[in-house]
């Protein structure tokens, strides 16, 4: 077991781009929330849901308007600002062959090319780390009744999963070559608040899904077939993803963020039946467009192996039944102030 990293300096300004989207706001919520600096850079205009989320409007706060595919405005739009850490969580989740065939050009712009857009920026303002948000898409599927460790073979079988690989690849031969503190983090499977469809995420997870369904009062409609998935927290993936940008003495450069265990989807379900008494669900042959979780989830995934984050420090602290308990009560806390977030339509 290794000791725990020592940590950087404090109030260091952190650039977090894609700030707007799930991780990315869950992220800058943990760094505001411990007393740190944050630019936030998003896309468009920020939704009023996410600005209650992080906390702002703060003077530790900035919010800058900038695309990270256009190499020149992005540069142009964080002039003035000084920046000393960038977490790098811009993505495009094309995961299905049907955002796969409308969005390929752009999710390889977002994904590959405009990582290379934040190493370069990161290079001429002497960033001092890099936090690059990867994924477990890159090790593809397997149903092993092992875990997938970061040693393992990589093996992604769709365009998200591709070219979340190419960007870590590139950016770690950037790094090398520049000398720049890069930490890549390949995050599964994320639940919790703030989840919601945007413009880069429009496939929902499995636990957004049942748990929105259920606090319509639905019942919810299951489709035949095993779903495994290490589910976890957001709240632990912030916490983790916080470690890895903020600890000196990290031994590897790549590391696996998760829960460390695979839930099957009855263990979801009744983890939500818990916080929510009264959900209901049954299987069902019926077709995916008409159950609340399709049998296109059901292929199985090996959980990821945790253990090289956890010898370096890091401690879990939610188990699925916490974790739903939390984004349950964070959703009926949230409902009257931001009802559109909270509970999408079916």
């Amino acid at each position: 077991m290794g000791g725990k990293p020592r940590s950087l300096v404090p109030e260091m300004v952190t650039l977090v781009t894609g700030g707007a989207g799930f991780v990315g706001a869950n992220v800058a919520r943990r760094l505001l929330d411990h007393g740190e600096f944050v630019v936030l850079l998003h896309r468009s205009a920020v939704d009023p849901a996410v600005v209650r989320y992080v906390g702002g409007p703060s003077p530790r706060l900035a919010f800058v308007e900038s695309d990270v595919a256009d190499r020149d405005g992005l540069g142009q739009a964080l002039l003035g600002h000084s920046i000393d850490r960038i977490v790098h969580a811009a993505a495009v989740t094309a995961n299905s062959p049907q955002l796969e065939t409308a969005h390929f050009l752009s999710t390889v712009e977002v994904n590959v090319l405009s990582t290379l857009h934040v190493m370069e920026l990161a290079r001429s303002l002497g960033v001092r780390r890099i936090l690059h948000i990867s994924s477990a898409t890159v090790y593809g599927y397997s149903a092993s009744p092992g875990s997938l460790s970061e040693t393992d073979a990589t093996q992604p079988v769709g365009l998200y999963g591709i070219t979340k690989l190419a960007a870590e690849m590139l950016a770690l031969r950037f790094a090398e070559l520049h000398g720049i503190d890069l930490m890549v983090a390949r995050v599964s499977a994320p639940y919790g608040p703030l989840e919601r469809p945007t413009g880069s995420r429009s496939n929902m997870s499995v636990p957004y899904k049942v748990v929105k369904a259920a606090l319509r009062s639905e019942e919810i409609l299951v489709g035949s077939g095993p779903t495994l998935r290490d589910w976890t927290y957001v709240g632990d993936t912030a916490r983790a993803l916080h470690f890895l940008l903020s600890s000196e003495g990290l031994r590897y450069r790549v590391y696996n963020v998760a829960c460390g265990q695979s839930h099957t989807l009855e263990d979801l379900l009744r983890a939500v039946q818990s916080a929510l008494p009264g959900t209901r669900w049954r299987v069902t042959e019926a077709s995916n467009r008409d159950t609340t979780i399709g049998a296109e989830t059901s292929v199985a995934r090996a959980p990821l192996d945790v253990s090289r984050l956890l010898d370096e420090g890091f401690s879990l602290r939610y188990n699925l039944e916490d974790g739903v308990k939390a984004y349950v009560d964070w959703c009926l806390s949230n409902a009257a102030t931001s009802p559109s977030a909270m509970v999408q339509p079916k």
